[in-house]
């Protein structure tokens, strides 16, 4: 099902380092809502299951295959690998490379709506200590992503990508290519779709967000 759907696509992407073609699917699967009340993460619950819903082979918070410890460590070294854009050292007072990590960790355990990004370092340890007593703002989340969403997108997939080769083999039928079958590795492919994938859903959750 997952490859049928990732063959569909055409492999052209956008200057924001997206699909025109995935943004179309996800506008006709439909998200859902994420909504947030005075600071409190209440993104609804068929939005959280998107990626199920769709077929993704990976779980929605990639902490089902490794401990927040060791997730937490993978992303701050694919972070270190992407090429990053040059451009300003600090947005609304958060440092650019507090961001790069947040981001990355954020798309990858699933929490997409920027407001709920901001909520959650309040209320989560790790996200705490990435941020280093910083508090970026859903504002400042926004501007990043549109500046860099290319590297943030790079940066996605390798963390995909390694992550599904090291856990991700023996966690059911995924869509391997004829090679990858037989040597357990992800078709690049899938793990550049799934990151796009991730990215555009944090664009229509924001867009969803504002709405209310």
């Amino acid at each position: 099902m997952w490859l049928h759907t990732l063959q569909g696509f055409e492999d052209q992407w956008d200057e924001d380092g997206t699909s025109s073609s995935l943004e179309r699917h996800i506008t006709d699967t439909s998200i859902g809502d994420g909504l947030v009340v005075d600071c409190v993460v209440m993104t609804t619950l068929p939005f959280n299951n998107k990626l199920s819903q769709i077929g993704s082979p990976f779980p929605n918070d990639l902490r089902v295959w490794l401990s927040e410890r060791d997730l937490l460590l993978e992303v701050y070294d694919v972070v270190e690998r992407v090429s990053w854009p040059i451009g300003p050292a600090v947005i609304h007072e958060t440092p650019v490379p507090v961001l790069r990590t947040l981001l990355t960790y954020a798309y990858a355990i699933g929490l997409f709506v920027s407001r709920d990004v901001e909520c959650s370092i309040r209320t989560d340890a790790t996200l705490r200590y990435i941020c280093s007593g910083h508090f970026p703002t859903s504002q400042a989340i926004r501007q990043f992503r549109r500046l860099h969403s290319s590297s943030i997108r790079n940066a996605l997939e390798e963390l995909l990508a390694r992550l599904f080769h090291r856990h991700g083999a023996d966690a059911g039928s995924y869509a391997l290519s004829s090679i990858g079958r037989i040597t357990g590795l992800i078709d690049p492919s899938v793990a550049r779709w799934e990151a796009s994938l991730r990215l555009q859903l944090a664009l229509k959750a924001d867009s969803a967000e504002m709405d209310h």
